[in-house]
């Protein structure tokens, strides 16, 4: 199971579920959109009838700030309601976004319910830009993390992100000598991460981490993208393969994991 919570420190410009990066402002553009009537304003709020969407994301797409509608409020507790009924189905439960470690406190009272309640692992995907202390408490609730890794060219970063990518480098180290790092995951964008010396750079760095942590290369897609960059060209087969194979030089073909275009 994967829960995605809302709010994002990171403007990934290839990010395919932009609109869990902000939070509604409640201006009722979505309410006229939605067929399935699960939208109204209410004394100024949003309300949102889960039982009544369709799941159709017009909202989504009438929003003006790029954002969704379709949220709403969970305690733990009520976290673990939702989660009970098909348990018996799963083997584990990930915490996504956005960026779910902008949530810790519910994070980590959410993990220790669920270790205390149910049979599952909790991981947390994560983009790894937040405070050391902050991972660190969370490396101590949670069974591993999936951690993303979107260029280690300074620039490049910026570019694609709106950051820098230092303090991530500093917590990947981190966190990866606790034994908590699950996968490295890095989607080679056109134009961007698609250089041999770029592909060459993360492999190395995952490398050297502490641990043998595998790497996951995904190639871009627009599914989901917003704005020009939705235009942006899709990997050739070829040329993914060729970055692929690069990867597998410099990590070894056991930890490199790719998905298929």
């Amino acid at each position: 199971m994967a829960v995605f919570l809302q709010g994002c420190n990171l403007r990934c410009r290839y990010c395919h579920n932009p609109e869990t990066q902000g939070f509604c402002a409640t201006c009722g553009a979505c309410v006229p959109a939605c067929p399935g009537r699960a939208l109204s304003l209410e004394d100024g709020h949003l309300r949102f009838d889960e039982a009544r969407c369709q799941a159709c994301e017009r909202c989504v797409e009438a929003c003006p700030a790029w954002t969704s509608p379709r949220t709403f409020r969970l305690t733990p507790a009520e976290l673990l309601e939702r989660v009970r009924p098909v348990e018996p189905f799963l083997d584990g439960l990930t915490f996504s976004g956005g960026e779910c470690t902008l949530q810790v406190t519910f994070l980590m009272e959410a993990t220790r319910l669920l270790k205390k309640e149910t049979r599952l692992t909790v991981l947390a995907d994560t983009n790894g830009f937040m405070e050391s202390d902050v991972l660190e408490q969370l490396a101590q609730e949670v069974d591993g993390f999936l951690f993303d890794l979107k260029a280690m060219e300074t620039g490049t970063h910026l570019r694609l992100t709106g950051e820098g990518n230092a303090p991530i480098l500093r917590n990947l180290t981190r966190v990866a000598a606790l034994g908590k790092v699950v996968e490295v995951r890095t989607v080679v964008v056109p134009g961007f991460t698609d250089t041999e010396t770029e592909i060459r750079a993360i492999a190395q760095f995952v490398r050297e981490l502490p641990r043998s942590i595998p790497l996951r290369v995904t190639p871009f897609r627009p599914h989901g993208v917003r704005g020009v960059e939705r235009d942006w060209p899709q990997m050739d087969p070829d040329r993914f393969e060729t970055l692929c194979g690069l990867a597998r030089e410099t990590l070894g073909s056991d930890r490199v994991r790719t998905a298929a275009l």
